[in-house]
């Protein structure tokens, strides 16, 4: 991996947020964004952010073409773990839209380095998590033991199905954010990815467009899991052990685990959504979802 990575940060006329220690107050005065963000590829410039503890696995969905329209840039943003950056970083996506963050990490997880500098801001913070323990990839693997891609895909359809309310949450408040909504685990792989996957599907992004985007990950994971280990030390579970992609898909971002994923909910129900819709989606939270990411009905 190069030490210098490509960011996904949107510019905008956005002025910075003012300090909070009110997560959910909005009275800072700053613009509502609402999906109006301009992305645009950065490298981190180490003399500006830290590119030690920096998101390593942070991009935005937008730019993906969907039956009805262009996904929105600025609108949601898919990330490995938020809670530790420098506080340049976080300046930078405050003062560029980002209002809502959700946290997919276990209570054990969270315990461990909490929010972080994005704490310090005016924005509104979900810990929504969605597995009951520490989930990184060297985690699941020491707890599950070498998997196929198969094998993830079916692993990722069971988290879809006991997690289903947390999920169905989850769409509520990227729905009814204002500005960026952030969603993050602790590599920005499984249970990000699962997320993501949902998102894509409100809008009916092609199975292929969400493969690529899961698929993304894979080519950051070498990053992510240096900068886990540089924040947490001790703490971060061992990766060497568990071998690579090719031998254990749990270590890696396999396009076929998702594909596998989206092709069960495809054999078993009506829509990728249907677990979601049973356990409380209102089609008016998708009706929404559509409207904030593609400007549309």
């Amino acid at each position: 991996m190069p030490t210098s990575r490509s960011r996904s940060i949107w510019t905008s006329s956005s002025r910075r947020c003012g300090r909070s220690t009110t997560s959910s107050s909005r009275s800072c005065g700053c613009p509502d964004t609402d999906g109006q963000g301009i992305m645009t590829e950065i490298l981190t410039d180490p003399a500006r952010f830290d590119t030690s503890v920096d998101p390593a696995n942070l991009r935005d969905l937008g730019g993906i073409d969907v039956p009805r329209g262009t996904v929105r840039t600025g609108v949601a943003l898919r990330s490995d773990d938020l809670s530790s950056m420098s506080p340049a970083f976080a300046e930078k996506l405050l003062g560029q839209g980002l209002r809502s963050v959700i946290d997919l990490r276990s209570y054990a997880e969270v315990s461990q380095t909490g929010r972080g500098p994005l704490s310090a801001f005016d924005l509104t913070y979900h810990h929504v998590p969605l597995l009951d323990t520490a989930a990184s990839p060297a985690h699941l693997a020491r707890r599950f033991g070498p998997m196929t891609p198969e094998q993830v895909g079916t692993w990722y359809v069971e988290v879809i199905e006991s997690a289903a309310p947390r999920l169905a949450l989850c769409l509520n408040i990227i729905a009814m954010s204002d500005g960026a909504t952030a969603f993050h685990c602790s590599a920005g792989k499984d249970r990000t990815g699962i997320l993501a996957s949902l998102l894509l599907s409100t809008v009916g992004a092609p199975a292929a467009d969400i493969i690529r985007d899961y698929a993304v990950t894979e080519s950051n994971l070498g990053a992510v899991g240096d900068r886990m280990r540089r924040v947490l030390g001790g703490g971060a579970a061992d990766e060497s052990d568990h071998g690579t992609s090719a031998t254990n898909a749990l270590m890696g971002a396999v396009p076929d685990s998702m594909a596998t994923m989206l092709q069960l909910l495809d054999a078993r129900y009506d829509s990728p959504l249907a677990p979601l819709y049973a356990a409380g989606l209102d089609t008016s939270t998708v009706a929404r979802l559509r409207r904030r990411l593609l400007g549309t009905g």
